[in-house]
Protein backbone atom coordinates (compact mmCIF):
# COMPACT_ATOMS: atom_id res chain seq x y z
CA UNK A 1 0.00 0.00 0.00
CA UNK A 2 1.11 3.33 -1.20
CA UNK A 3 0.62 6.48 0.10
CA UNK A 4 0.39 10.04 -1.65
CA UNK A 5 -0.50 13.68 -1.59
CA UNK A 6 -1.00 14.62 -5.18
CA UNK A 7 -1.15 17.73 -7.37
CA UNK A 8 -2.32 16.97 -10.62
CA UNK A 9 -3.37 18.54 -14.45
CA UNK A 10 -5.03 16.98 -16.80
CA UNK A 11 -5.33 18.58 -20.62
CA UNK A 12 -5.22 17.05 -23.87
CA UNK A 13 -2.60 17.76 -26.27
CA UNK A 14 0.80 19.63 -25.88
CA UNK A 15 0.64 21.83 -22.48
CA UNK A 16 1.04 25.75 -22.95
CA UNK A 17 4.79 26.86 -23.49
CA UNK A 18 4.34 28.31 -19.95
CA UNK A 19 3.30 25.14 -18.45
CA UNK A 20 6.62 23.29 -19.80
CA UNK A 21 8.71 26.26 -18.87
CA UNK A 22 7.67 25.90 -15.35
CA UNK A 23 8.36 22.18 -15.31
CA UNK A 24 11.58 22.88 -16.43
CA UNK A 25 12.66 25.90 -14.21
CA UNK A 26 13.25 23.39 -11.19
CA UNK A 27 16.30 22.73 -9.94
CA UNK A 28 15.94 18.55 -11.62
CA UNK A 29 14.26 17.25 -15.04
CA UNK A 30 10.96 15.87 -14.78
CA UNK A 31 10.65 12.27 -15.56
CA UNK A 32 8.49 12.20 -18.96
CA UNK A 33 6.70 8.83 -19.90
CA UNK A 34 4.70 7.48 -22.30
CA UNK A 35 2.09 4.80 -21.64
CA UNK A 36 -0.87 3.64 -22.09
CA UNK A 37 -3.03 2.78 -19.70
CA UNK A 38 -6.48 0.96 -19.16
CA UNK A 39 -9.37 2.03 -16.50
CA UNK A 40 -12.49 0.54 -15.57
CA UNK A 41 -14.98 3.10 -16.31
CA UNK A 42 -17.16 3.49 -12.86
CA UNK A 43 -19.99 5.87 -13.58
CA UNK A 44 -20.51 8.29 -10.92
CA UNK A 45 -17.52 7.04 -8.78
CA UNK A 46 -15.04 9.70 -8.83
CA UNK A 47 -13.19 8.56 -5.36
CA UNK A 48 -11.69 5.67 -6.61
CA UNK A 49 -9.38 4.31 -9.74
CA UNK A 50 -9.16 0.90 -10.92
CA UNK A 51 -6.66 0.75 -13.79
CA UNK A 52 -4.80 -1.82 -15.95
CA UNK A 53 -1.10 -0.53 -16.67
CA UNK A 54 2.53 -2.68 -17.59
CA UNK A 55 1.71 -5.42 -15.86
CA UNK A 56 -0.61 -4.74 -12.28
CA UNK A 57 -3.99 -4.07 -11.44
CA UNK A 58 -4.01 -0.57 -9.28
CA UNK A 59 -6.49 0.21 -6.78
CA UNK A 60 -6.74 3.72 -5.94
CA UNK A 61 -8.75 5.26 -3.56
CA UNK A 62 -8.85 9.26 -2.74
CA UNK A 63 -8.38 9.31 1.49
CA UNK A 64 -9.22 13.26 1.28
CA UNK A 65 -9.60 15.96 -1.13
CA UNK A 66 -8.01 19.72 0.00
CA UNK A 67 -9.27 21.24 -3.39
CA UNK A 68 -7.78 23.92 -5.42
CA UNK A 69 -4.36 25.66 -3.91
CA UNK A 70 -2.67 28.26 -4.78
CA UNK A 71 0.93 26.57 -5.79
CA UNK A 72 2.53 29.70 -6.38
CA UNK A 73 2.50 33.03 -8.61
CA UNK A 74 -0.14 32.16 -11.17
CA UNK A 75 -0.09 28.25 -10.41
CA UNK A 76 -2.93 26.45 -8.57
CA UNK A 77 -4.13 22.68 -8.92
CA UNK A 78 -6.28 20.28 -6.73
CA UNK A 79 -4.50 18.77 -3.72
CA UNK A 80 -5.35 15.07 -2.79
CA UNK A 81 -4.50 12.88 -0.22
CA UNK A 82 -4.57 8.97 -2.18
CA UNK A 83 -3.79 5.78 -0.84
CA UNK A 84 -3.05 2.95 -3.87
CA UNK A 85 -2.54 -0.75 -3.81
CA UNK A 86 -1.17 -2.59 -6.78
CA UNK A 87 -1.31 -6.02 -7.97
CA UNK A 88 0.74 -8.14 -10.64
CA UNK A 89 -1.56 -9.30 -13.31
CA UNK A 90 -1.03 -11.06 -16.30
CA UNK A 91 -1.53 -8.30 -19.33
CA UNK A 92 -3.78 -8.57 -21.50
CA UNK A 93 -3.50 -9.91 -25.20
CA UNK A 94 -1.94 -6.93 -27.23
CA UNK A 95 -2.32 -4.66 -24.83
CA UNK A 96 -6.15 -4.56 -25.35
CA UNK A 97 -8.89 -3.70 -22.60
CA UNK A 98 -10.61 -6.49 -21.47
CA UNK A 99 -13.86 -5.15 -23.00
CA UNK A 100 -15.72 -1.77 -23.30
CA UNK A 101 -16.62 -1.46 -19.80
CA UNK A 102 -12.88 -0.23 -19.85
CA UNK A 103 -10.78 2.84 -21.52
CA UNK A 104 -7.24 3.13 -23.07
CA UNK A 105 -5.61 6.87 -22.22
CA UNK A 106 -2.50 7.30 -24.02
CA UNK A 107 -0.82 9.37 -21.46
CA UNK A 108 2.61 11.85 -22.16
CA UNK A 109 3.23 11.94 -17.83
CA UNK A 110 5.86 14.83 -16.89
CA UNK A 111 6.29 13.57 -13.07
CA UNK A 112 8.56 15.42 -10.16
CA UNK A 113 8.11 14.13 -6.84
CA UNK A 114 8.91 15.77 -3.38
CA UNK A 115 9.61 14.44 -0.26
CA UNK A 116 7.54 15.66 3.04
CA UNK A 117 10.12 16.25 5.65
Amino acid sequence: MLESAEVRWFQRGTPAPEVQAWFQRREFAPRVETRDDHYLLLPGVDSVGIKLREGKLEVKRREKDYGVQQLGTNVAGRVALWRKWSFPVAEPSGGEVPDAHWLTVRKDRLLHKFAVE
